[in-house]
């Protein structure tokens, strides 16, 4: 259902959410894959900006090391 881009962001979105920073949240799987699949563009968002925070925080750790 959705095809292989879609599976994709499927995966690399429960991985996100998967992230200490999102424990808090109380999403499951299944509203995470829910998302994904309802609004496959929102969910490329969310990674973009995921992925936006996870570099930011290797800067911020290069230059704290």
């Amino acid at each position: 259902m959705g095809g292989p881009f879609v599976m994709n962001t499927r995966e690399e979105i429960l991985e996100a959410f998967a992230d200490p920073l999102f424990e808090d949240q109380g999403l499951t799987s299944v509203d995470v894959r829910e998302m994904a699949q309802a609004s496959p563009g929102a969910a490329r968002a969310v990674l973009s900006l995921y992925k936006a925070y996870q570099a930011a925080r290797a800067n911020a750790d290069d230059l704290g090391s």
